[in-house]
C-alpha cells in the first residue's frame, strides 16, 4: 500500500499545479478552491500522506480534518500524514493564503495490518516525542522462541527513568518515562536481538526552540562514508530526501563506537516554518575500527537494514550493501 500512497502524493501535487492555471470557485471566506480530491478503500489506522504544493516553498500550509475525530496527524512544511480509527468519510483541507485544497477520505471496515516480514524485528509504538510516564509499546516479530525473550533497556543520562511491564503472550514491553533524553531497549530471542532508540521529551536539556518528529511517510536516506583522523575514524553523513521545515533541521541520531549500528528515530526540527526548507542531516562516526570484517546495521524509524563493514590492513574501508531501497550508501569504498 506504501507505493499506492506514493502515487496518490505525487498525483494530489501535479493536480494542484494544473489547477492553479484554472478559474476556481471560492468559499465562503473568499479563499480559492483549488480541487476536490478523492482517496477511497483506505484502511482503518492505515497511515496517508498528503503534499500541497512544492516542497521547496516556504509559504504556510494549515491542515484541518473534519470531523475532528477518530484521527491522527502528524504535520510538516507542507506535508501532513493522517490516520482514521473508524469507518467514515472525513475532509482533509490544506490552506496557503488565500488558496485552499480539499482531500476527501472514505474509511473502510479493514484494519490495516503493517507487513513485519518474516525475519526477526522490533517495533516501537512511538519513537520521538514521547510525554512523561506515556506507555509505549515495544514489540518483537517472528522470535525464535517467546519463552527465551529478553529485555534491556540504556538510558543516555541518569535523569532519565523508566518502568517496564513484560508481556511475553504477545511478545511485548510496555515502558514509561521520566525525564528528557535518549533511552536504548534492546530486545534478544537468545539468537536474534535489535534495538529502538527512543526520544523522551525533545531529548535535549533545552526544549523552547526545538520539536520532534517522526520521518515523513516515504522518505528515505542517503548516507555518505568518509575518512577522517589520519583513517582512524569512518564518519557517515545522513542526509534525508523529504525537506523538512528547515535547512538546520537535523535527524535525531545515536550509535555506539564498538557495536556498528546507527539508529536514526527522527527528526528534531524548528517549531516555525524558516524561509528555507530542507533536507534534515547528521554526522557519526566509529573510531579505531579493528582490521576484519563487521556486521553493520541501520536502525531507519521502526526498521532494521543490515550489511557489512570491511576494514583492509591499508586502510580501506569496503561496504557491502544492497542500495535501492530506504537507506542508501555512497561510495561504497572509501579510504
Amino acid at each position: 500500500m506504501l507505493n499506492v500512497k506514493k502515487i496518490v502524493t505525487i498525483f494530489l501535487t501535479a493536480t494542484l499545479l494544473i489547477a492553479c492555471k484554472k478559474s476556481a470557485p471560492e468559499n465562503n471566506n473568499g479563499a480559492t478552491l483549488l480541487f476536490k480530491q478523492n482517496i477511497n478503500n483506505i484502511k482503518k489506522n492505515e497511515p496517508v500522506s498528503l503534499t500541497f504544493g512544492n516542497d521547496s516553498s516556504s509559504t504556510n500550509v494549515v491542515w484541518t480534518i473534519s470531523p475532528n475525530i477518530n484521527s491522527t496527524a502528524e504535520t510538516i512544511a507542507n506535508n501532513i500524514t493522517v490516520s482514521f480509527s473508524q469507518v467514515g468519510v472525513y475532509t482533509v483541507t490544506a490552506t496557503s493564503g488565500n488558496v485552499y485544497a480539499q482531500y476527501i477520505i472514505t474509511i473502510v471496515n479493514i484494519d490495516y495490518v503493517p507487513d513485519y516480514g518474516t525475519d526477526f524485528g522490533l517495533t516501537a509504538s512511538k519513537l520521538v516525542g514521547i510525554n512523561q510516564n506515556e506507555p509505549v509499546v515495544f514489540s518483537v516479530h517472528n522470535p525464535v522462541n517467546s519463552n527465551t525473550l529478553v529485555w534491556t533497556a540504556l538510558t543516555s543520562n541518569t535523569s532519565i527513568h523508566y518502568t517496564k511491564i513484560q508481556d511475553n503472550i504477545n511478545n511485548r514491553a510496555i515502558y514509561t518515562f521520566t525525564g528528557n533524553g535518549y533511552a536504548i531497549i534492546v530486545a534478544s530471542d537468545g539468537i536474534n536481538y535489535q534495538r529502538r532508540t527512543v526520544v523522551i521529551g525533545s531529548g535535549h536539556n533545552s526544549s523552547s526552540l526545538l520539536d520532534t518528529s517522526n520521518f515523513m511517510l516515504g522518505d528515505k536516506l542517503q548516507l555518505t562514508p568518509s575518512v577522517t583522523n589520519n583513517g582512524k575514524t569512518l564518519q557517515i553523513a545522513a542526509q534525508t530526501i523529504k525537506k523538512y521545515n528547515c535547512s538546520s533541521d537535523n535527524i535525531l541520531s545515536f550509535n555506539l563506537n564498538n557495536d556498528y549500528q546507527i539508529d536514526y528515530s527522527g527528526v528534531s526540527i524548528s517549531p516555525t516554518t524558516c524561509n528555507e526548507r530542507g533536507a534534515a542531516t547528521c554526522i557519526n562516526g566509529f573510531k579505531n575500527m579493528q582490521v576484519g570484517t563487521h556486521n553493520f546495521a541501520i536502525n531507519f524509524g521502526n526498521k532494521t537494514y543490515t550489511g557489512k563493514i570491511n576494514l583492509s590492513s591499508t586502510g580501506i574501508y569496503t561496504f557491502t550493501w544492497q542500495n535501492g531501497g530506504d537507506v542508501n550508501i555512497s561510495p561504497l569504498i572509501v579510504h
